[in-house]
């Protein structure tokens, strides 16, 4: 098992530049030049091209992000003003159902002013006496219902009972 320490990781590991330094050719160190020197320009060639469309392509993107960012922002800028319109209309119809209050409690206070407290209290006993009476006028209501109710279905009844008699009587007067 290695072990990386910091000088493994400068240097590498042990033996690595002996790996990695001497190379033994035969026709000597420059017997691919021309090759690789043409190798090397095309591919500086490719990279300047690929490093071309990546940056047009960064481009389109920062600016696509950039007109999405632009709507989003109109968007919501749009909706905070008109979260503000909303606002002062809430603001303006509280302050008009308070001027709307206060004038009703004004006119409260000016009944209770005009009455004195032997007729108020003579208004709120008459109230009761007048609730009292509604209660007990719906309770015979109710009960003339029932009554009404229960003198129909004895009336319904009668009639079955004086149809079956009546039929009775011409049954003996035929026999007869």
């Amino acid at each position: 098992m290695t072990y990386i320490t910091p000088a493994t990781r400068k240097h590498g590991t042990p033996g690595h530049h002996l790996r990695h330094t001497s190379h033994s050719d035969p026709a000597g160190p420059n017997h691919n030049t021309d090759r690789s020197n043409t190798a090397t320009a095309e591919r500086n060639t490719d990279n300047a091209e690929a490093r071309a469309l990546i940056g047009e392509a960064a481009g389109q993107r920062s600016q696509a992000q950039a007109q999405a960012d632009a709507q989003q922002e109109a968007s919501w800028r749009e909706r905070a003003l008109n979260a503000e319109a909303a606002l002062k209309t809430a603001h303006a119809e509280i302050r008009a159902q308070r001027e709307r209050i206060a004038a009703l409690m004004g006119q409260i206070r000016d009944l209770e002013h005009e009455w004195p407290q032997e007729t108020a209290q003579r208004v709120i006993t008459e109230n009761t006496t007048l609730k009292q009476r509604v209660r007990q006028l719906t309770q015979d209501n109710r009960t003339l219902e029932e009554r009404l109710q229960a003198a129909r279905s004895n009336n319904r009844f009668a009639d079955r009972r004086i149809a079956q008699l009546e039929a009775q009587i011409v049954e003996d007067a035929k026999k007869r």
